[in-house]
């Protein structure tokens, strides 16, 4: 067979491989739309969790949060629930609340989201935390495990408090601060002596 038939039999051995399959139809644009959509939304809304410890009939609180916009989403057999600012500007606002029922730190954050499977919060957006005792701490993503009560941070992260202003990594901390771990710690310490 001469060298100028083979572009005809690739034209027709494609044209043959076309012919079998029928292509999918594009996905409409609001497909797409409703998987993305919230199955709850409000504005102005409060969140509220409550805990119970057996043998005791009346719940406590363990955690509040305000924020302008909340949406809960649902796929497959995972909830999520998104609390952000709104056109405002207003940011999240979570308390934190101790074994007593009283605040044990406050979070603000752009966005919080819940998940509510496994009771873990994920703080994203100039996260800042108020703990008492003068205890502060900043970074850009914090997540929260309630169960264990324990703050984790992927990357930098901030704290400050009456005797230390410390700077670092993967910080890993009870939710009052007291006690916590960092990689590559730099910063400042008071020693006082007694």
């Amino acid at each position: 067979m001469p060298w100028s038939s083979y572009p005809a039999l690739f034209l027709c051995v494609g044209m043959l491989a076309a012919c079998g399959r029928p292509a999918a139809p594009p996905a409409a644009m609001q497909d797409i739309r409703s998987e993305a959509a919230p199955v709850q939304e409000t504005w102005g809304a409060a969140y509220y969790v409550t805990e119970t410890t057996p043998g005791d009939p009346a719940s406590r609180p363990r955690l509040t949060m305000r924020a302008g916009h909340m949406a809960t989403f649902e796929a497959g057999d995972s909830t999520w629930t998104v609390l952000q600012s709104d056109s405002s500007g207003g940011r999240v606002t979570a308390l934190l609340y101790d074994e007593a029922g009283d605040s044990s730190a406050t979070v603000f954050a752009d966005r919080i989201t819940l998940l509510d499977n496994n009771r873990r919060f994920e703080a994203a957006g100039n996260v800042a935390v108020h703990a008492r005792g003068d205890k502060a701490l900043w970074s850009e993503h914090l997540v929260w495990f309630e169960r264990e009560q324990v703050l984790r941070t992927p990357g930098f992260v901030r704290i400050a408090t009456p005797d230390e202003q410390v700077q670092g990594y993967a910080l890993e901390a009870d939710e009052r601060l007291d006690e916590y771990t960092l990689r590559s710690m730099t910063g400042r310490v008071t020693v006082r002596e007694e």
